[in-house]
């Protein structure tokens, strides 16, 4: 091979080099692309035993020297400090930006909208889906999952294990109670408690005061159904703010008995996309703190006629609670722990 013929060479591979080198360059960023998106639709598929929980609430109550609800305002507040405290938590409350309002006009909304603005929008049965939908969807709060807690229900986070006459009190973070309830799935609720007396609407297969959704592809998919079994029609809103609906209270024209009617209980728990928690662990009375830290209560919910019954005292017990995270010993006797509520 002559000096010429080398010499063509050479700028022949180089040239390839150089084309190479350049179709490289431009591969490198799509396959950047491709990879990250892949690895977000796959963590995005399962969901997460890390990340951070979202909190999501709200209550208009004003105390009115009524010892239940001014029990229950401060429920509320006591699960916003809370969440103050533990890092794994965040209060979302009702107050962070987000879009997709509809509501009584059944409107699509706009990018200003609040959630406090969107709630208010709503009937408050159906308020706390939409809310709890538009804090998955806002990339700003960085939500792994939500939880929807009542203003009468609260996190229950010590549990109690006793022998002979010493008890070790764990109290658990935000974080270990969402695993346990999770259980891996996209989604998690009970049934109304057995104690509840049988009248129109206790006894139903889902309860709605306290649940929660991960920010997985399926739970978003539950979210987003749930949300479109809300029918406008069935509502309207007084001159004095009241809404009333067409339906039975906690029937299929409310936001708890259409998760049931509608098929989405049904549907995915069959896909074993939703854990079912008993009713005993989150959406029942406590009579008081050892009660429920003996039982293993992870949450205690208040409704209806017991407000009256166990919720002043349960605060009461509850706001000399002040022990951190980590597990504690303490005599049997003093958690005064009494079983009627179970």
């Amino acid at each position: 091979m002559n000096n010429t013929q080398t010499k063509g060479t050479t700028i022949e591979t180089e040239h390839t080099n150089r084309q190479s080198a350049a179709l490289d360059a431009m591969r490198r960023p799509r396959e950047r692309r491709f990879e990250a998106s892949r690895a977000r639709a796959s963590s995005s598929a399962t969901p997460s035993t890390s990340g951070r929980t979202c909190v999501v609430q709200r209550d208009t109550r004003a105390e009115d020297d009524d010892a239940a609800n001014d029990a229950a305002v401060e429920l509320t507040a006591r699960v916003r400090n809370l969440c103050a405290r533990d890092a794994s938590c965040s209060y979302v409350g009702d107050g962070r930006g987000s879009n997709d309002a509809s509501g009584a006009d059944g409107g699509d909304g706009d990018a200003s909208t609040t959630t406090s603005e969107a709630l208010d929008a709503y009937p408050p049965y159906w308020a706390k889906v939409f809310a709890a939908k538009r804090a998955l969807e806002d990339d700003t709060l960085k939500c792994a999952r939500v939880i929807w807690v009542d203003s009468d229900a609260t996190f229950h986070v010590t549990r109690s294990s006793c022998e002979g006459k010493r008890c070790a009190t764990t109290v658990r973070s935000v974080r270990e109670i969402a695993e346990e309830l999770f259980d891996g799935k996209d989604f998690f609720y009970s049934r109304d408690p057995s104690m509840t007396p049988p009248n129109e609407y206790w006894g139903s297969e889902f309860n709605a005061g306290f649940w929660g959704c991960a920010n997985t592809t399926r739970g978003r998919e539950i979210m987003d159904a749930w949300t479109k079994a809300y029918h406008v029609e069935a509502w309207s809103r007084g001159p004095n703010g009241q809404w009333t609906s067409t339906g039975n209270f906690a029937g299929s024209t409310y936001e708890q008995g259409a998760f049931v009617d509608s098929g989405l209980l049904k549907k995915y728990k069959a896909m074993g996309a939703i854990n079912e928690v008993d009713a005993c662990a989150i959406n029942t009375p406590c009579e008081s703190l050892g009660e429920a830290s003996i039982r293993g209560a992870q949450a205690c919910h208040f409704a209806g006629v017991y407000k009256q019954t166990y919720l002043p005292g349960y605060y009461a017990d509850a706001m000399e609670d002040r022990a951190g995270v980590g597990t504690h010993e303490s005599p049997y006797e003093s958690l005064n722990a009494t079983m009627s509520a179970v």
